[in-house]
């Protein structure tokens, strides 16, 4: 009896952001660098909707968004609610948090581009290799 193989041709899309990532891009092109707060404040004020990290962190993976730390002066105002009437206490202080930033096309890499790049920069010899003779040590008594 004769089998007979189904072969199936899979063309793969290539990635796309979606509509969460393509308004948190479009929000960077405006602010330039900020934070995800600021970012997530700009994208309800403006788009009427709400996101999540976890929605945007593919773009650093993909390379379209860079973060780095960043510290900042915060102006922290509390104001304290008493029967006899109110307190409004401020507060400054330092804070580092984490900014993005857009990252130009011209300067995206690859991932196999980055990986192949961490291959070749490896040395290829053995650890044992790198031992000097002082760092041997006779066992035997």
């Amino acid at each position: 009896m004769a089998t007979t193989q189904k072969t199936t041709t899979t063309t793969r899309k290539e990635w796309q952001p979606n509509e969460k990532q393509t308004m948190f891009m479009n929000a960077l092109k405006v602010l330039g660098t900020a934070t995800f707060r600021v970012i997530k404040n700009y994208i309800l004020e403006h788009n009427g909707e709400t996101i999540a990290t976890g929605s945007v962190n593919v773009l650093t993976t993909k390379q379209y968004v860079g973060t780095r730390e960043e510290e900042f002066d915060v102006e922290t105002t509390t104001t304290y609610h008493y029967p006899t009437g109110d307190i409004t206490e401020t507060k400054v202080s330092k804070k580092k948090e984490k900014v993005y930033f857009l990252i130009a096309e011209a300067d995206r890499q690859t991932f196999a581009q980055t990986n192949a790049t961490a291959k070749t920069s490896k040395k290829d010899i053995p650890a044992e290799d790198d031992l000097d003779e002082a760092d041997l040590v006779d066992m035997e008594d």
